[in-house]
């Protein structure tokens, strides 16, 4: 049987080997003939190789657009490649039309454009009937082929949405879209990623695309506290140096933030939510969601955090020189332990280089709780609050109901917004690790206080794993539960103490 270095056609069966056909003229006949579980393979083939290796496709990619398309060559392209079909029509692979068609595509799959084929609306007799063919290699990439069409086809350049760098924009769902390396992308209302963060950089240069979300089959997987984030919310992708967003159709949307817009609040810190990741932290975080409830430990909160013009985090606690925290070390750094597996908090910038900032602070030194602690083992209210604002507390042990009950009807009388006000359990649980049968308090633990109903004798109790879930307890469950409540009082004015 002699074969063509041009091309060939095989039919093989699945269920036995393809037997060479006697000089019979009965197996003559049927030998182009191949039941349902024959497969009919196509192929091109390099005539230097004597047609046993298939020609390498053209990286269009790689190479600057616009490209006309050599006739029944395969070029490698992107899932937002844009082409020329005859004299002027175009269209581009993030068109609605044939999108859902492209992602339905498996490997060794394809589908034709043109007259007899895909139709598309708007095209016209300058286009052939069967003018591109869109397929899909076996490791999932995308190749387009001019079918020897009459007037030709190019692949032009992309167009994409330009971004000014002095204004928030919002990304167009499904449109691929070109952002500042030094801006930041807001998911959703509560979540914030820089574009400097290392961990994204590196991924983007080990894969082509990499997808945000909370879905677990998300290359960056989001913990459930970014309620406002989807499941599959946002794809990232580098190009040439450039980097790329596309918006999944996300219910709550994507909008990048430039430089000169960063903010470390971008709501000011006034009620800002936060949830402990896996560092031993919960007297510090716990400070800070309890300063967040009044206008002046908010505004303290505020005047803490600055940024310079590099973009970097200024954190000046009232008892330490400024520290300088940059961008990259916000997320996913080694812990102040050493303990590379851990994490910083949810929420917020500015949380995040407060926590990042008290760790560098309080490592170099060791000594009494009074003045220092060890962030990753533990620690005192107390401590944390004087360390970050200079502000002296009290501290009220529960087992005296009497003086806690006091405390509790001055502190919501001289007005409750005045106040940082944060509580401990003692380091032993009633039912194992937990303080109640329902599981809801932690033992060795700290918690802020968020309200406090004088008539009824209920205080609402928030835990730094997640303040949005709020829990309102009886007085009495309270001094049962928890061993001490630390409070202060914060100068109307945000400032530090004076020295």
């Amino acid at each position: 049987m002699k074969i063509s270095p041009y091309s060939t056609t095989l039919y093989t069966n699945t269920q036995k080997k393809f037997q060479e056909p006697n000089n019979s003229k009965e197996t003559s006949s049927n030998i182009n003939e191949f039941n349902s579980n024959s497969i009919l393979l196509k192929a091109s083939y390099n005539m230097a190789f004597c047609g046993l290796f298939k020609e390498k496709p053209i990286d269009a990619k790689k190479v600057e657009t616009p490209i006309k398309m050599t006739p029944m060559k395969e070029y490698l392209i992107s899932d937002d490649a844009k082409f020329r079909l005859g004299g002027n029509y175009t269209i581009s692979l993030t068109n609605p039309e044939i999108n859902d068609a492209i992602k339905k595509l498996k490997p060794n799959e394809k589908i034709i454009l043109g007259r007899d084929g895909f139709f598309l609306s708007g095209m016209n007799d300058y286009i052939s009937r069967k003018h591109l063919e869109i397929s899909k290699n076996r490791k999932g990439q995308l190749i387009a082929k001019d079918l020897n069409s009459l007037n030709g086809t190019t692949i032009e350049k992309q167009d994409h949405l330009e971004i000014k760098n002095s204004t928030i924009e919002q990304l167009v769902p499904h449109k691929k879209t070109i952002i500042p390396a030094d801006a930041q992308l807001k998911l959703g209302s509560d979540l914030i990623i820089d574009m400097r963060n290392k961990n994204i950089l590196n991924l983007l240069d080990e894969n082509d695309e990499i997808e945000i979300g909370r879905s677990k089959e998300c290359d960056i997987v989001i913990d459930n506290f970014h309620e406002y984030t989807s499941r599959k919310h946002l794809s990232l992708s580098k190009r040439n140096g450039q980097i790329f967003a596309t918006d999944l159709g996300s219910k709550n949307g994507t909008y990048i933030i430039p430089k000169n817009k960063i903010k470390p609040f971008y709501n000011g810190a006034k009620n800002i939510e936060l949830s402990q990741a896996n560092i031993g932290d919960c007297y510090l975080l716990s400070t800070i969601y309890a300063m967040s409830r009044s206008d002046a430990g908010a505004k303290m909160l505020e005047n803490m955090v600055n940024i310079d013009d590099n973009g970097n985090f200024i954190v000046s606690f009232a008892n330490s020189y400024p520290i300088t925290i940059k961008p990259d070390e916000l997320d996913g750094q080694e812990s102040f332990g050493g303990n590379k597996k851990k994490r910083s908090v949810s929420g917020d910038l500015g949380i995040k280089a407060l926590e990042r900032a008290y760790g560098r602070m309080i490592k170099k030194f060791k000594g009494y709780r009074t003045m220092f602690c060890d962030l990753d083992n533990g620690g005192f209210t107390d401590t944390a609050l004087f360390k970050m604002t200079g502000l002296t507390s009290t501290k009220i042990f529960n087992s005296d109901k009497e003086k806690l009950y006091k405390t509790l009807s001055e502190i919501k009388e001289n007005g409750l917004n005045s106040y940082i006000i944060t509580c401990s359990t003692p380091s032993q649980g009633k039912y194992g690790k937990y303080m109640d049968p329902k599981k809801l308090f932690i033992s060795k633990h700290a918690y802020a206080v968020s309200d406090i109903n004088a008539d009824k004798h209920k205080i609402t109790i928030v835990n730094p794993h997640n303040t949005k879930k709020k829990y309102t307890i009886s007085w009495d469950d309270f001094s049962k539960m928890f061993s001490s409540m630390c409070y202060s009082r914060v100068p109307d004015s945000g400032e530090y103490p004076q020295k």
